[in-house]
């Protein structure tokens, strides 16, 4: 039960009966995730495969570097070996160029992974079957006031759908886990 039940009184001559009505926590119908998961997981594994990085955004990060680097009223340092080491511990100005290019690389890599994370997700709210109560979406609209009811039924979709695929897979927080989150509020 997920709303405070109505209830309606019906009195008769001959008989006392009543009617309550319940907004129950729904049901999401998430058949056939495997294959939206792995046709999103194929997907990714492609969009990984061109990810690059040109040597213009390595160049850029690197002056930026150098810009962070430089004080006040003084020349920028010179892009060199001694440069590296100041910044890092990296024995050549080569070395410190391709950690550079590396973290560009990982942090694309990452991007295009949360991408595919929400691309999945919209996937399953889209092939889900759910119905969301009346009373769910009145309750995550109090507690955002500027958020549209349109805003509120996809963000409950989300939490439904992960929810339903966490249950159908098994996938439970262990009680350290759950202590861990607790203690962070």
């Amino acid at each position: 039960i997920i709303d405070r039940p109505t209830i309606e009184i019906k009195d008769t001559d001959k008989s006392f009966s009543y009617v309550a009505k319940l907004s129950l926590f729904p049901e999401v119908d998430i058949n056939g995730y495997e294959i939206i998961a792995k046709k999103e997981r194929v997907a990714l594994a492609e969009r990984r495969q061109k990810v690059t990085v040109s040597e213009k955004e390595t160049e850029d990060a690197l002056v930026w570097l150098q810009n962070a680097h430089k004080k006040k009223d003084e020349e920028v340092p010179a892009l060199d070996d001694a440069f590296a080491m100041k910044v890092g511990k990296f024995a050549t100005l080569t070395e410190l160029k391709e950690s550079i290019t590396n973290g560009i690389r990982e942090e694309k890599l990452r991007h295009e992974e949360e991408a595919a994370c929400f691309a999945t997700l919209e996937a399953f709210i889209a092939k889900a079957a759910i119905e969301i109560p009346r009373a769910m979406i009145e309750k995550m609209r109090e507690n955002d006031k500027e958020m549209s009811e349109e805003s509120a039924w996809h963000a409950i979709s989300m939490h439904l759908v992960i929810y339903a695929i966490a249950d159908a897979t098994g996938i439970r927080p262990t009680e350290d886990e759950i202590r861990a989150e607790i203690a962070k509020y």
